[in-house]
């Protein structure tokens, strides 16, 4: 089956309504949801998800509820271990990409996955070392 690592972007863009994008990333979740594809994820995107919504002035319950709409999917949650950050801190100094970018990027590598984003600017100096797709590309 094939594997989508899927970067906090696409969940922002359904817990924050994105028009234009919020209809697509349902979609791809859908798909996961329906055993399409593997979808799997990083705690490092629960961390980004909390500290964005906060920024919004949303309460601690709203954002435990936008945390638990994610939970409640088929995604897999992984937990970076010793080896991911050893494999990050490289993808940090060779891709010049920011420290938790080089994190998801080594998760979804040893995972040998697709990474989907719209993070235009990190596709472009990703894409050498990993297949990257917007959820367009994959529904």
């Amino acid at each position: 089956m094939i594997v989508l690592y899927i970067d906090t972007n696409i969940f922002l863009n359904i817990l924050l309504e994105e028009e234009g994008f919020c209809d697509t990333s349902e979609i791809l979740i859908n798909k996961i949801l329906e055993d399409k594809y593997r979808g799997i994820t990083s705690l490092l995107s629960f961390m980004e998800i909390h500290r964005i919504i906060q920024k919004q002035n949303k309460s601690e319950d709203e954002i435990k509820n936008a945390i638990n709409m994610i939970r409640e999917t088929d995604i897999e949650i992984i937990i970076p271990d010793s080896y991911d950050f050893i494999n990050a801190y490289n993808y940090l100094q060779t891709l010049k990409i920011d420290p938790i970018d080089s994190i998801h990027i080594a998760i979804a590598i040893d995972n040998k996955a697709i990474f989907i984003t719209r993070d235009e600017k990190l596709t472009a100096k990703i894409k050498r070392i990993i297949e990257v797709k917007t959820p367009e590309e994959v529904i």
